[in-house]
């Protein structure tokens, strides 16, 4: 057997474990709240994502909220799929590598399959806004189809405001630093009509997505809701008593999570994206020559304002500080391998064995972590410690 096809049975290994260990066909009922939430008492956030489901004529919506927590799961897995393919039939060093890393990390198909959260659908975007602009084809025309898939994620974020603020923001730097055969200005052209729309939705979202402490307690103690999850007004169980909290209440919570939680949940993510970049560099990865292509420093450093205020602003008003990690790892991992896509094969590989030994045992310890950890408030610093020992 020749070392490319192990590399490519690892591979396929690596996203069988994941897959395994990750997989479940039925939806928590913190899952199955976020499809709970619609417009019967007005304007809210995430308020699409129950009017889809009211727009399904069932007689029983159980099955229907396990089904479209699953479908929000399996949509970014299945792309993120298609790029790892697309990685293996390229087949240089440098793609295997980064195809097993894609495999092995615990942001990319452990942590989509486990979560199953809507605003996963926001990599649904940033993956096809990828294969659109790495495609062969092309070019400033391409205008339309970014402004098509900006209006898709206007879309979603009336189901859930987070697909733009992680996801969808990193979709800026995709566009402006990696097709180099497009001039500069059209790229923040495009950047701009993929963002008009978002936007748009997004503001709505801040200004007129908030409903007051009593619509909230008619939400509550609405019989429809109550039937289908009788826990609504359990905040490990449901996010919808979280409807009422403005951005200072976002903040107030994440304070109150105390700073050696926050510690601890701070020191773990960054540890994971650490040992990822380190796996990239051990590949070969980050010595991609792409800097020639890139923009100058000043348009870079504002392509990356816009993925930076939604990380920051996500993790002031967001105690689920894990989750945002693996979206941010996920995402970064992304844009490298779409800037490594874009490029020409290298001739021949540029990785040591040594290399390759010791990117391997870094893959395997990511493959054996279990599901991104605990929430912040659900545990306390032992518990925290005790599950890191487990890992």
């Amino acid at each position: 057997m020749t070392a490319r096809r192990l590399q490519i049975l690892g591979v396929c290994l690596a996203l069988i474990l994941q897959i395994a260990q990750s997989f479940n066909l039925y939806a928590s009922p913190a899952q199955k709240s976020y499809w709970l939430i619609s417009y019967r008492h007005g304007f809210v956030r995430r308020g699409l994502a129950g009017e889809i489901i009211r727009a399904i004529p069932v007689s029983s919506t159980s099955w229907l909220l396990h089904a479209a927590a699953l479908t929000v799961a399996l949509a970014p897995a299945a792309l993120l799929g298609v790029l790892v393919v697309r990685l293996l039939r390229r087949g240089d060093s440098r793609s295997l590598a980064m195809a097993l890393l894609l495999a092995a990390s615990p942001f990319t198909f452990e942590s989509l399959l486990h979560y199953k959260r809507p605003d996963q659908l926001g990599l649904v975007c940033l993956l096809l806004v990828g294969f659109v602009i790495t495609s062969a084809r092309f070019s400033a025309r391409s205008y339309w189809t970014i402004g098509l898939l900006g209006a898709i994620l206007a879309i979603i974020v009336l189901i859930h405001e987070g697909a733009a603020l992680i996801y969808g923001a990193f979709i800026v730097p995709l566009i402006v630093c990696i097709p180099s055969r497009i001039p500069l200005s059209k790229r923040w052209a495009a950047a701009a009509a993929f963002f008009a729309a978002p936007t748009i939705s997004l503001l709505a979202v801040l200004l007129w997505g908030r409903i007051s402490p009593s619509v909230l307690a008619e939400i509550l103690h609405d019989p429809q809701l109550t039937g289908v999850l009788p826990d609504a007004a359990d905040v490990r169980r449901s996010v919808i008593p979280f409807l009422a909290d403005s951005i200072g209440d976002g903040f107030s919570r994440v304070v109150q999570l105390g700073p050696v939680v926050l510690t601890c949940m701070a020191c773990f993510g960054l540890a994971l994206v650490a040992v990822q970049v380190w796996a990239l560099r051990l590949a070969g990865v980050l010595t991609v020559p792409a800097r020639r292509s890139w923009p100058k420093p000043a348009a870079w450093l504002w392509a990356w304002l816009v993925p930076a205020g939604g990380v920051v602003a996500t993790f002031l008003t967001g105690i689920d500080w894990i989750r945002w990690f693996a979206e941010v790892g996920c995402s970064l991992l992304v844009l490298w391998t779409f800037a490594l896509l874009s490029r020409p094969a290298p001739s021949e590989a540029a990785v040591s064995r040594l290399a390759i030994i010791a990117f391997w045992v870094v893959s395997i310890y990511l493959v054996a972590l279990r599901p991104l950890g605990p929430l912040g408030f659900e545990y306390d610093v032992a518990a925290w410690f005790s599950w890191l020992i487990g890992l």
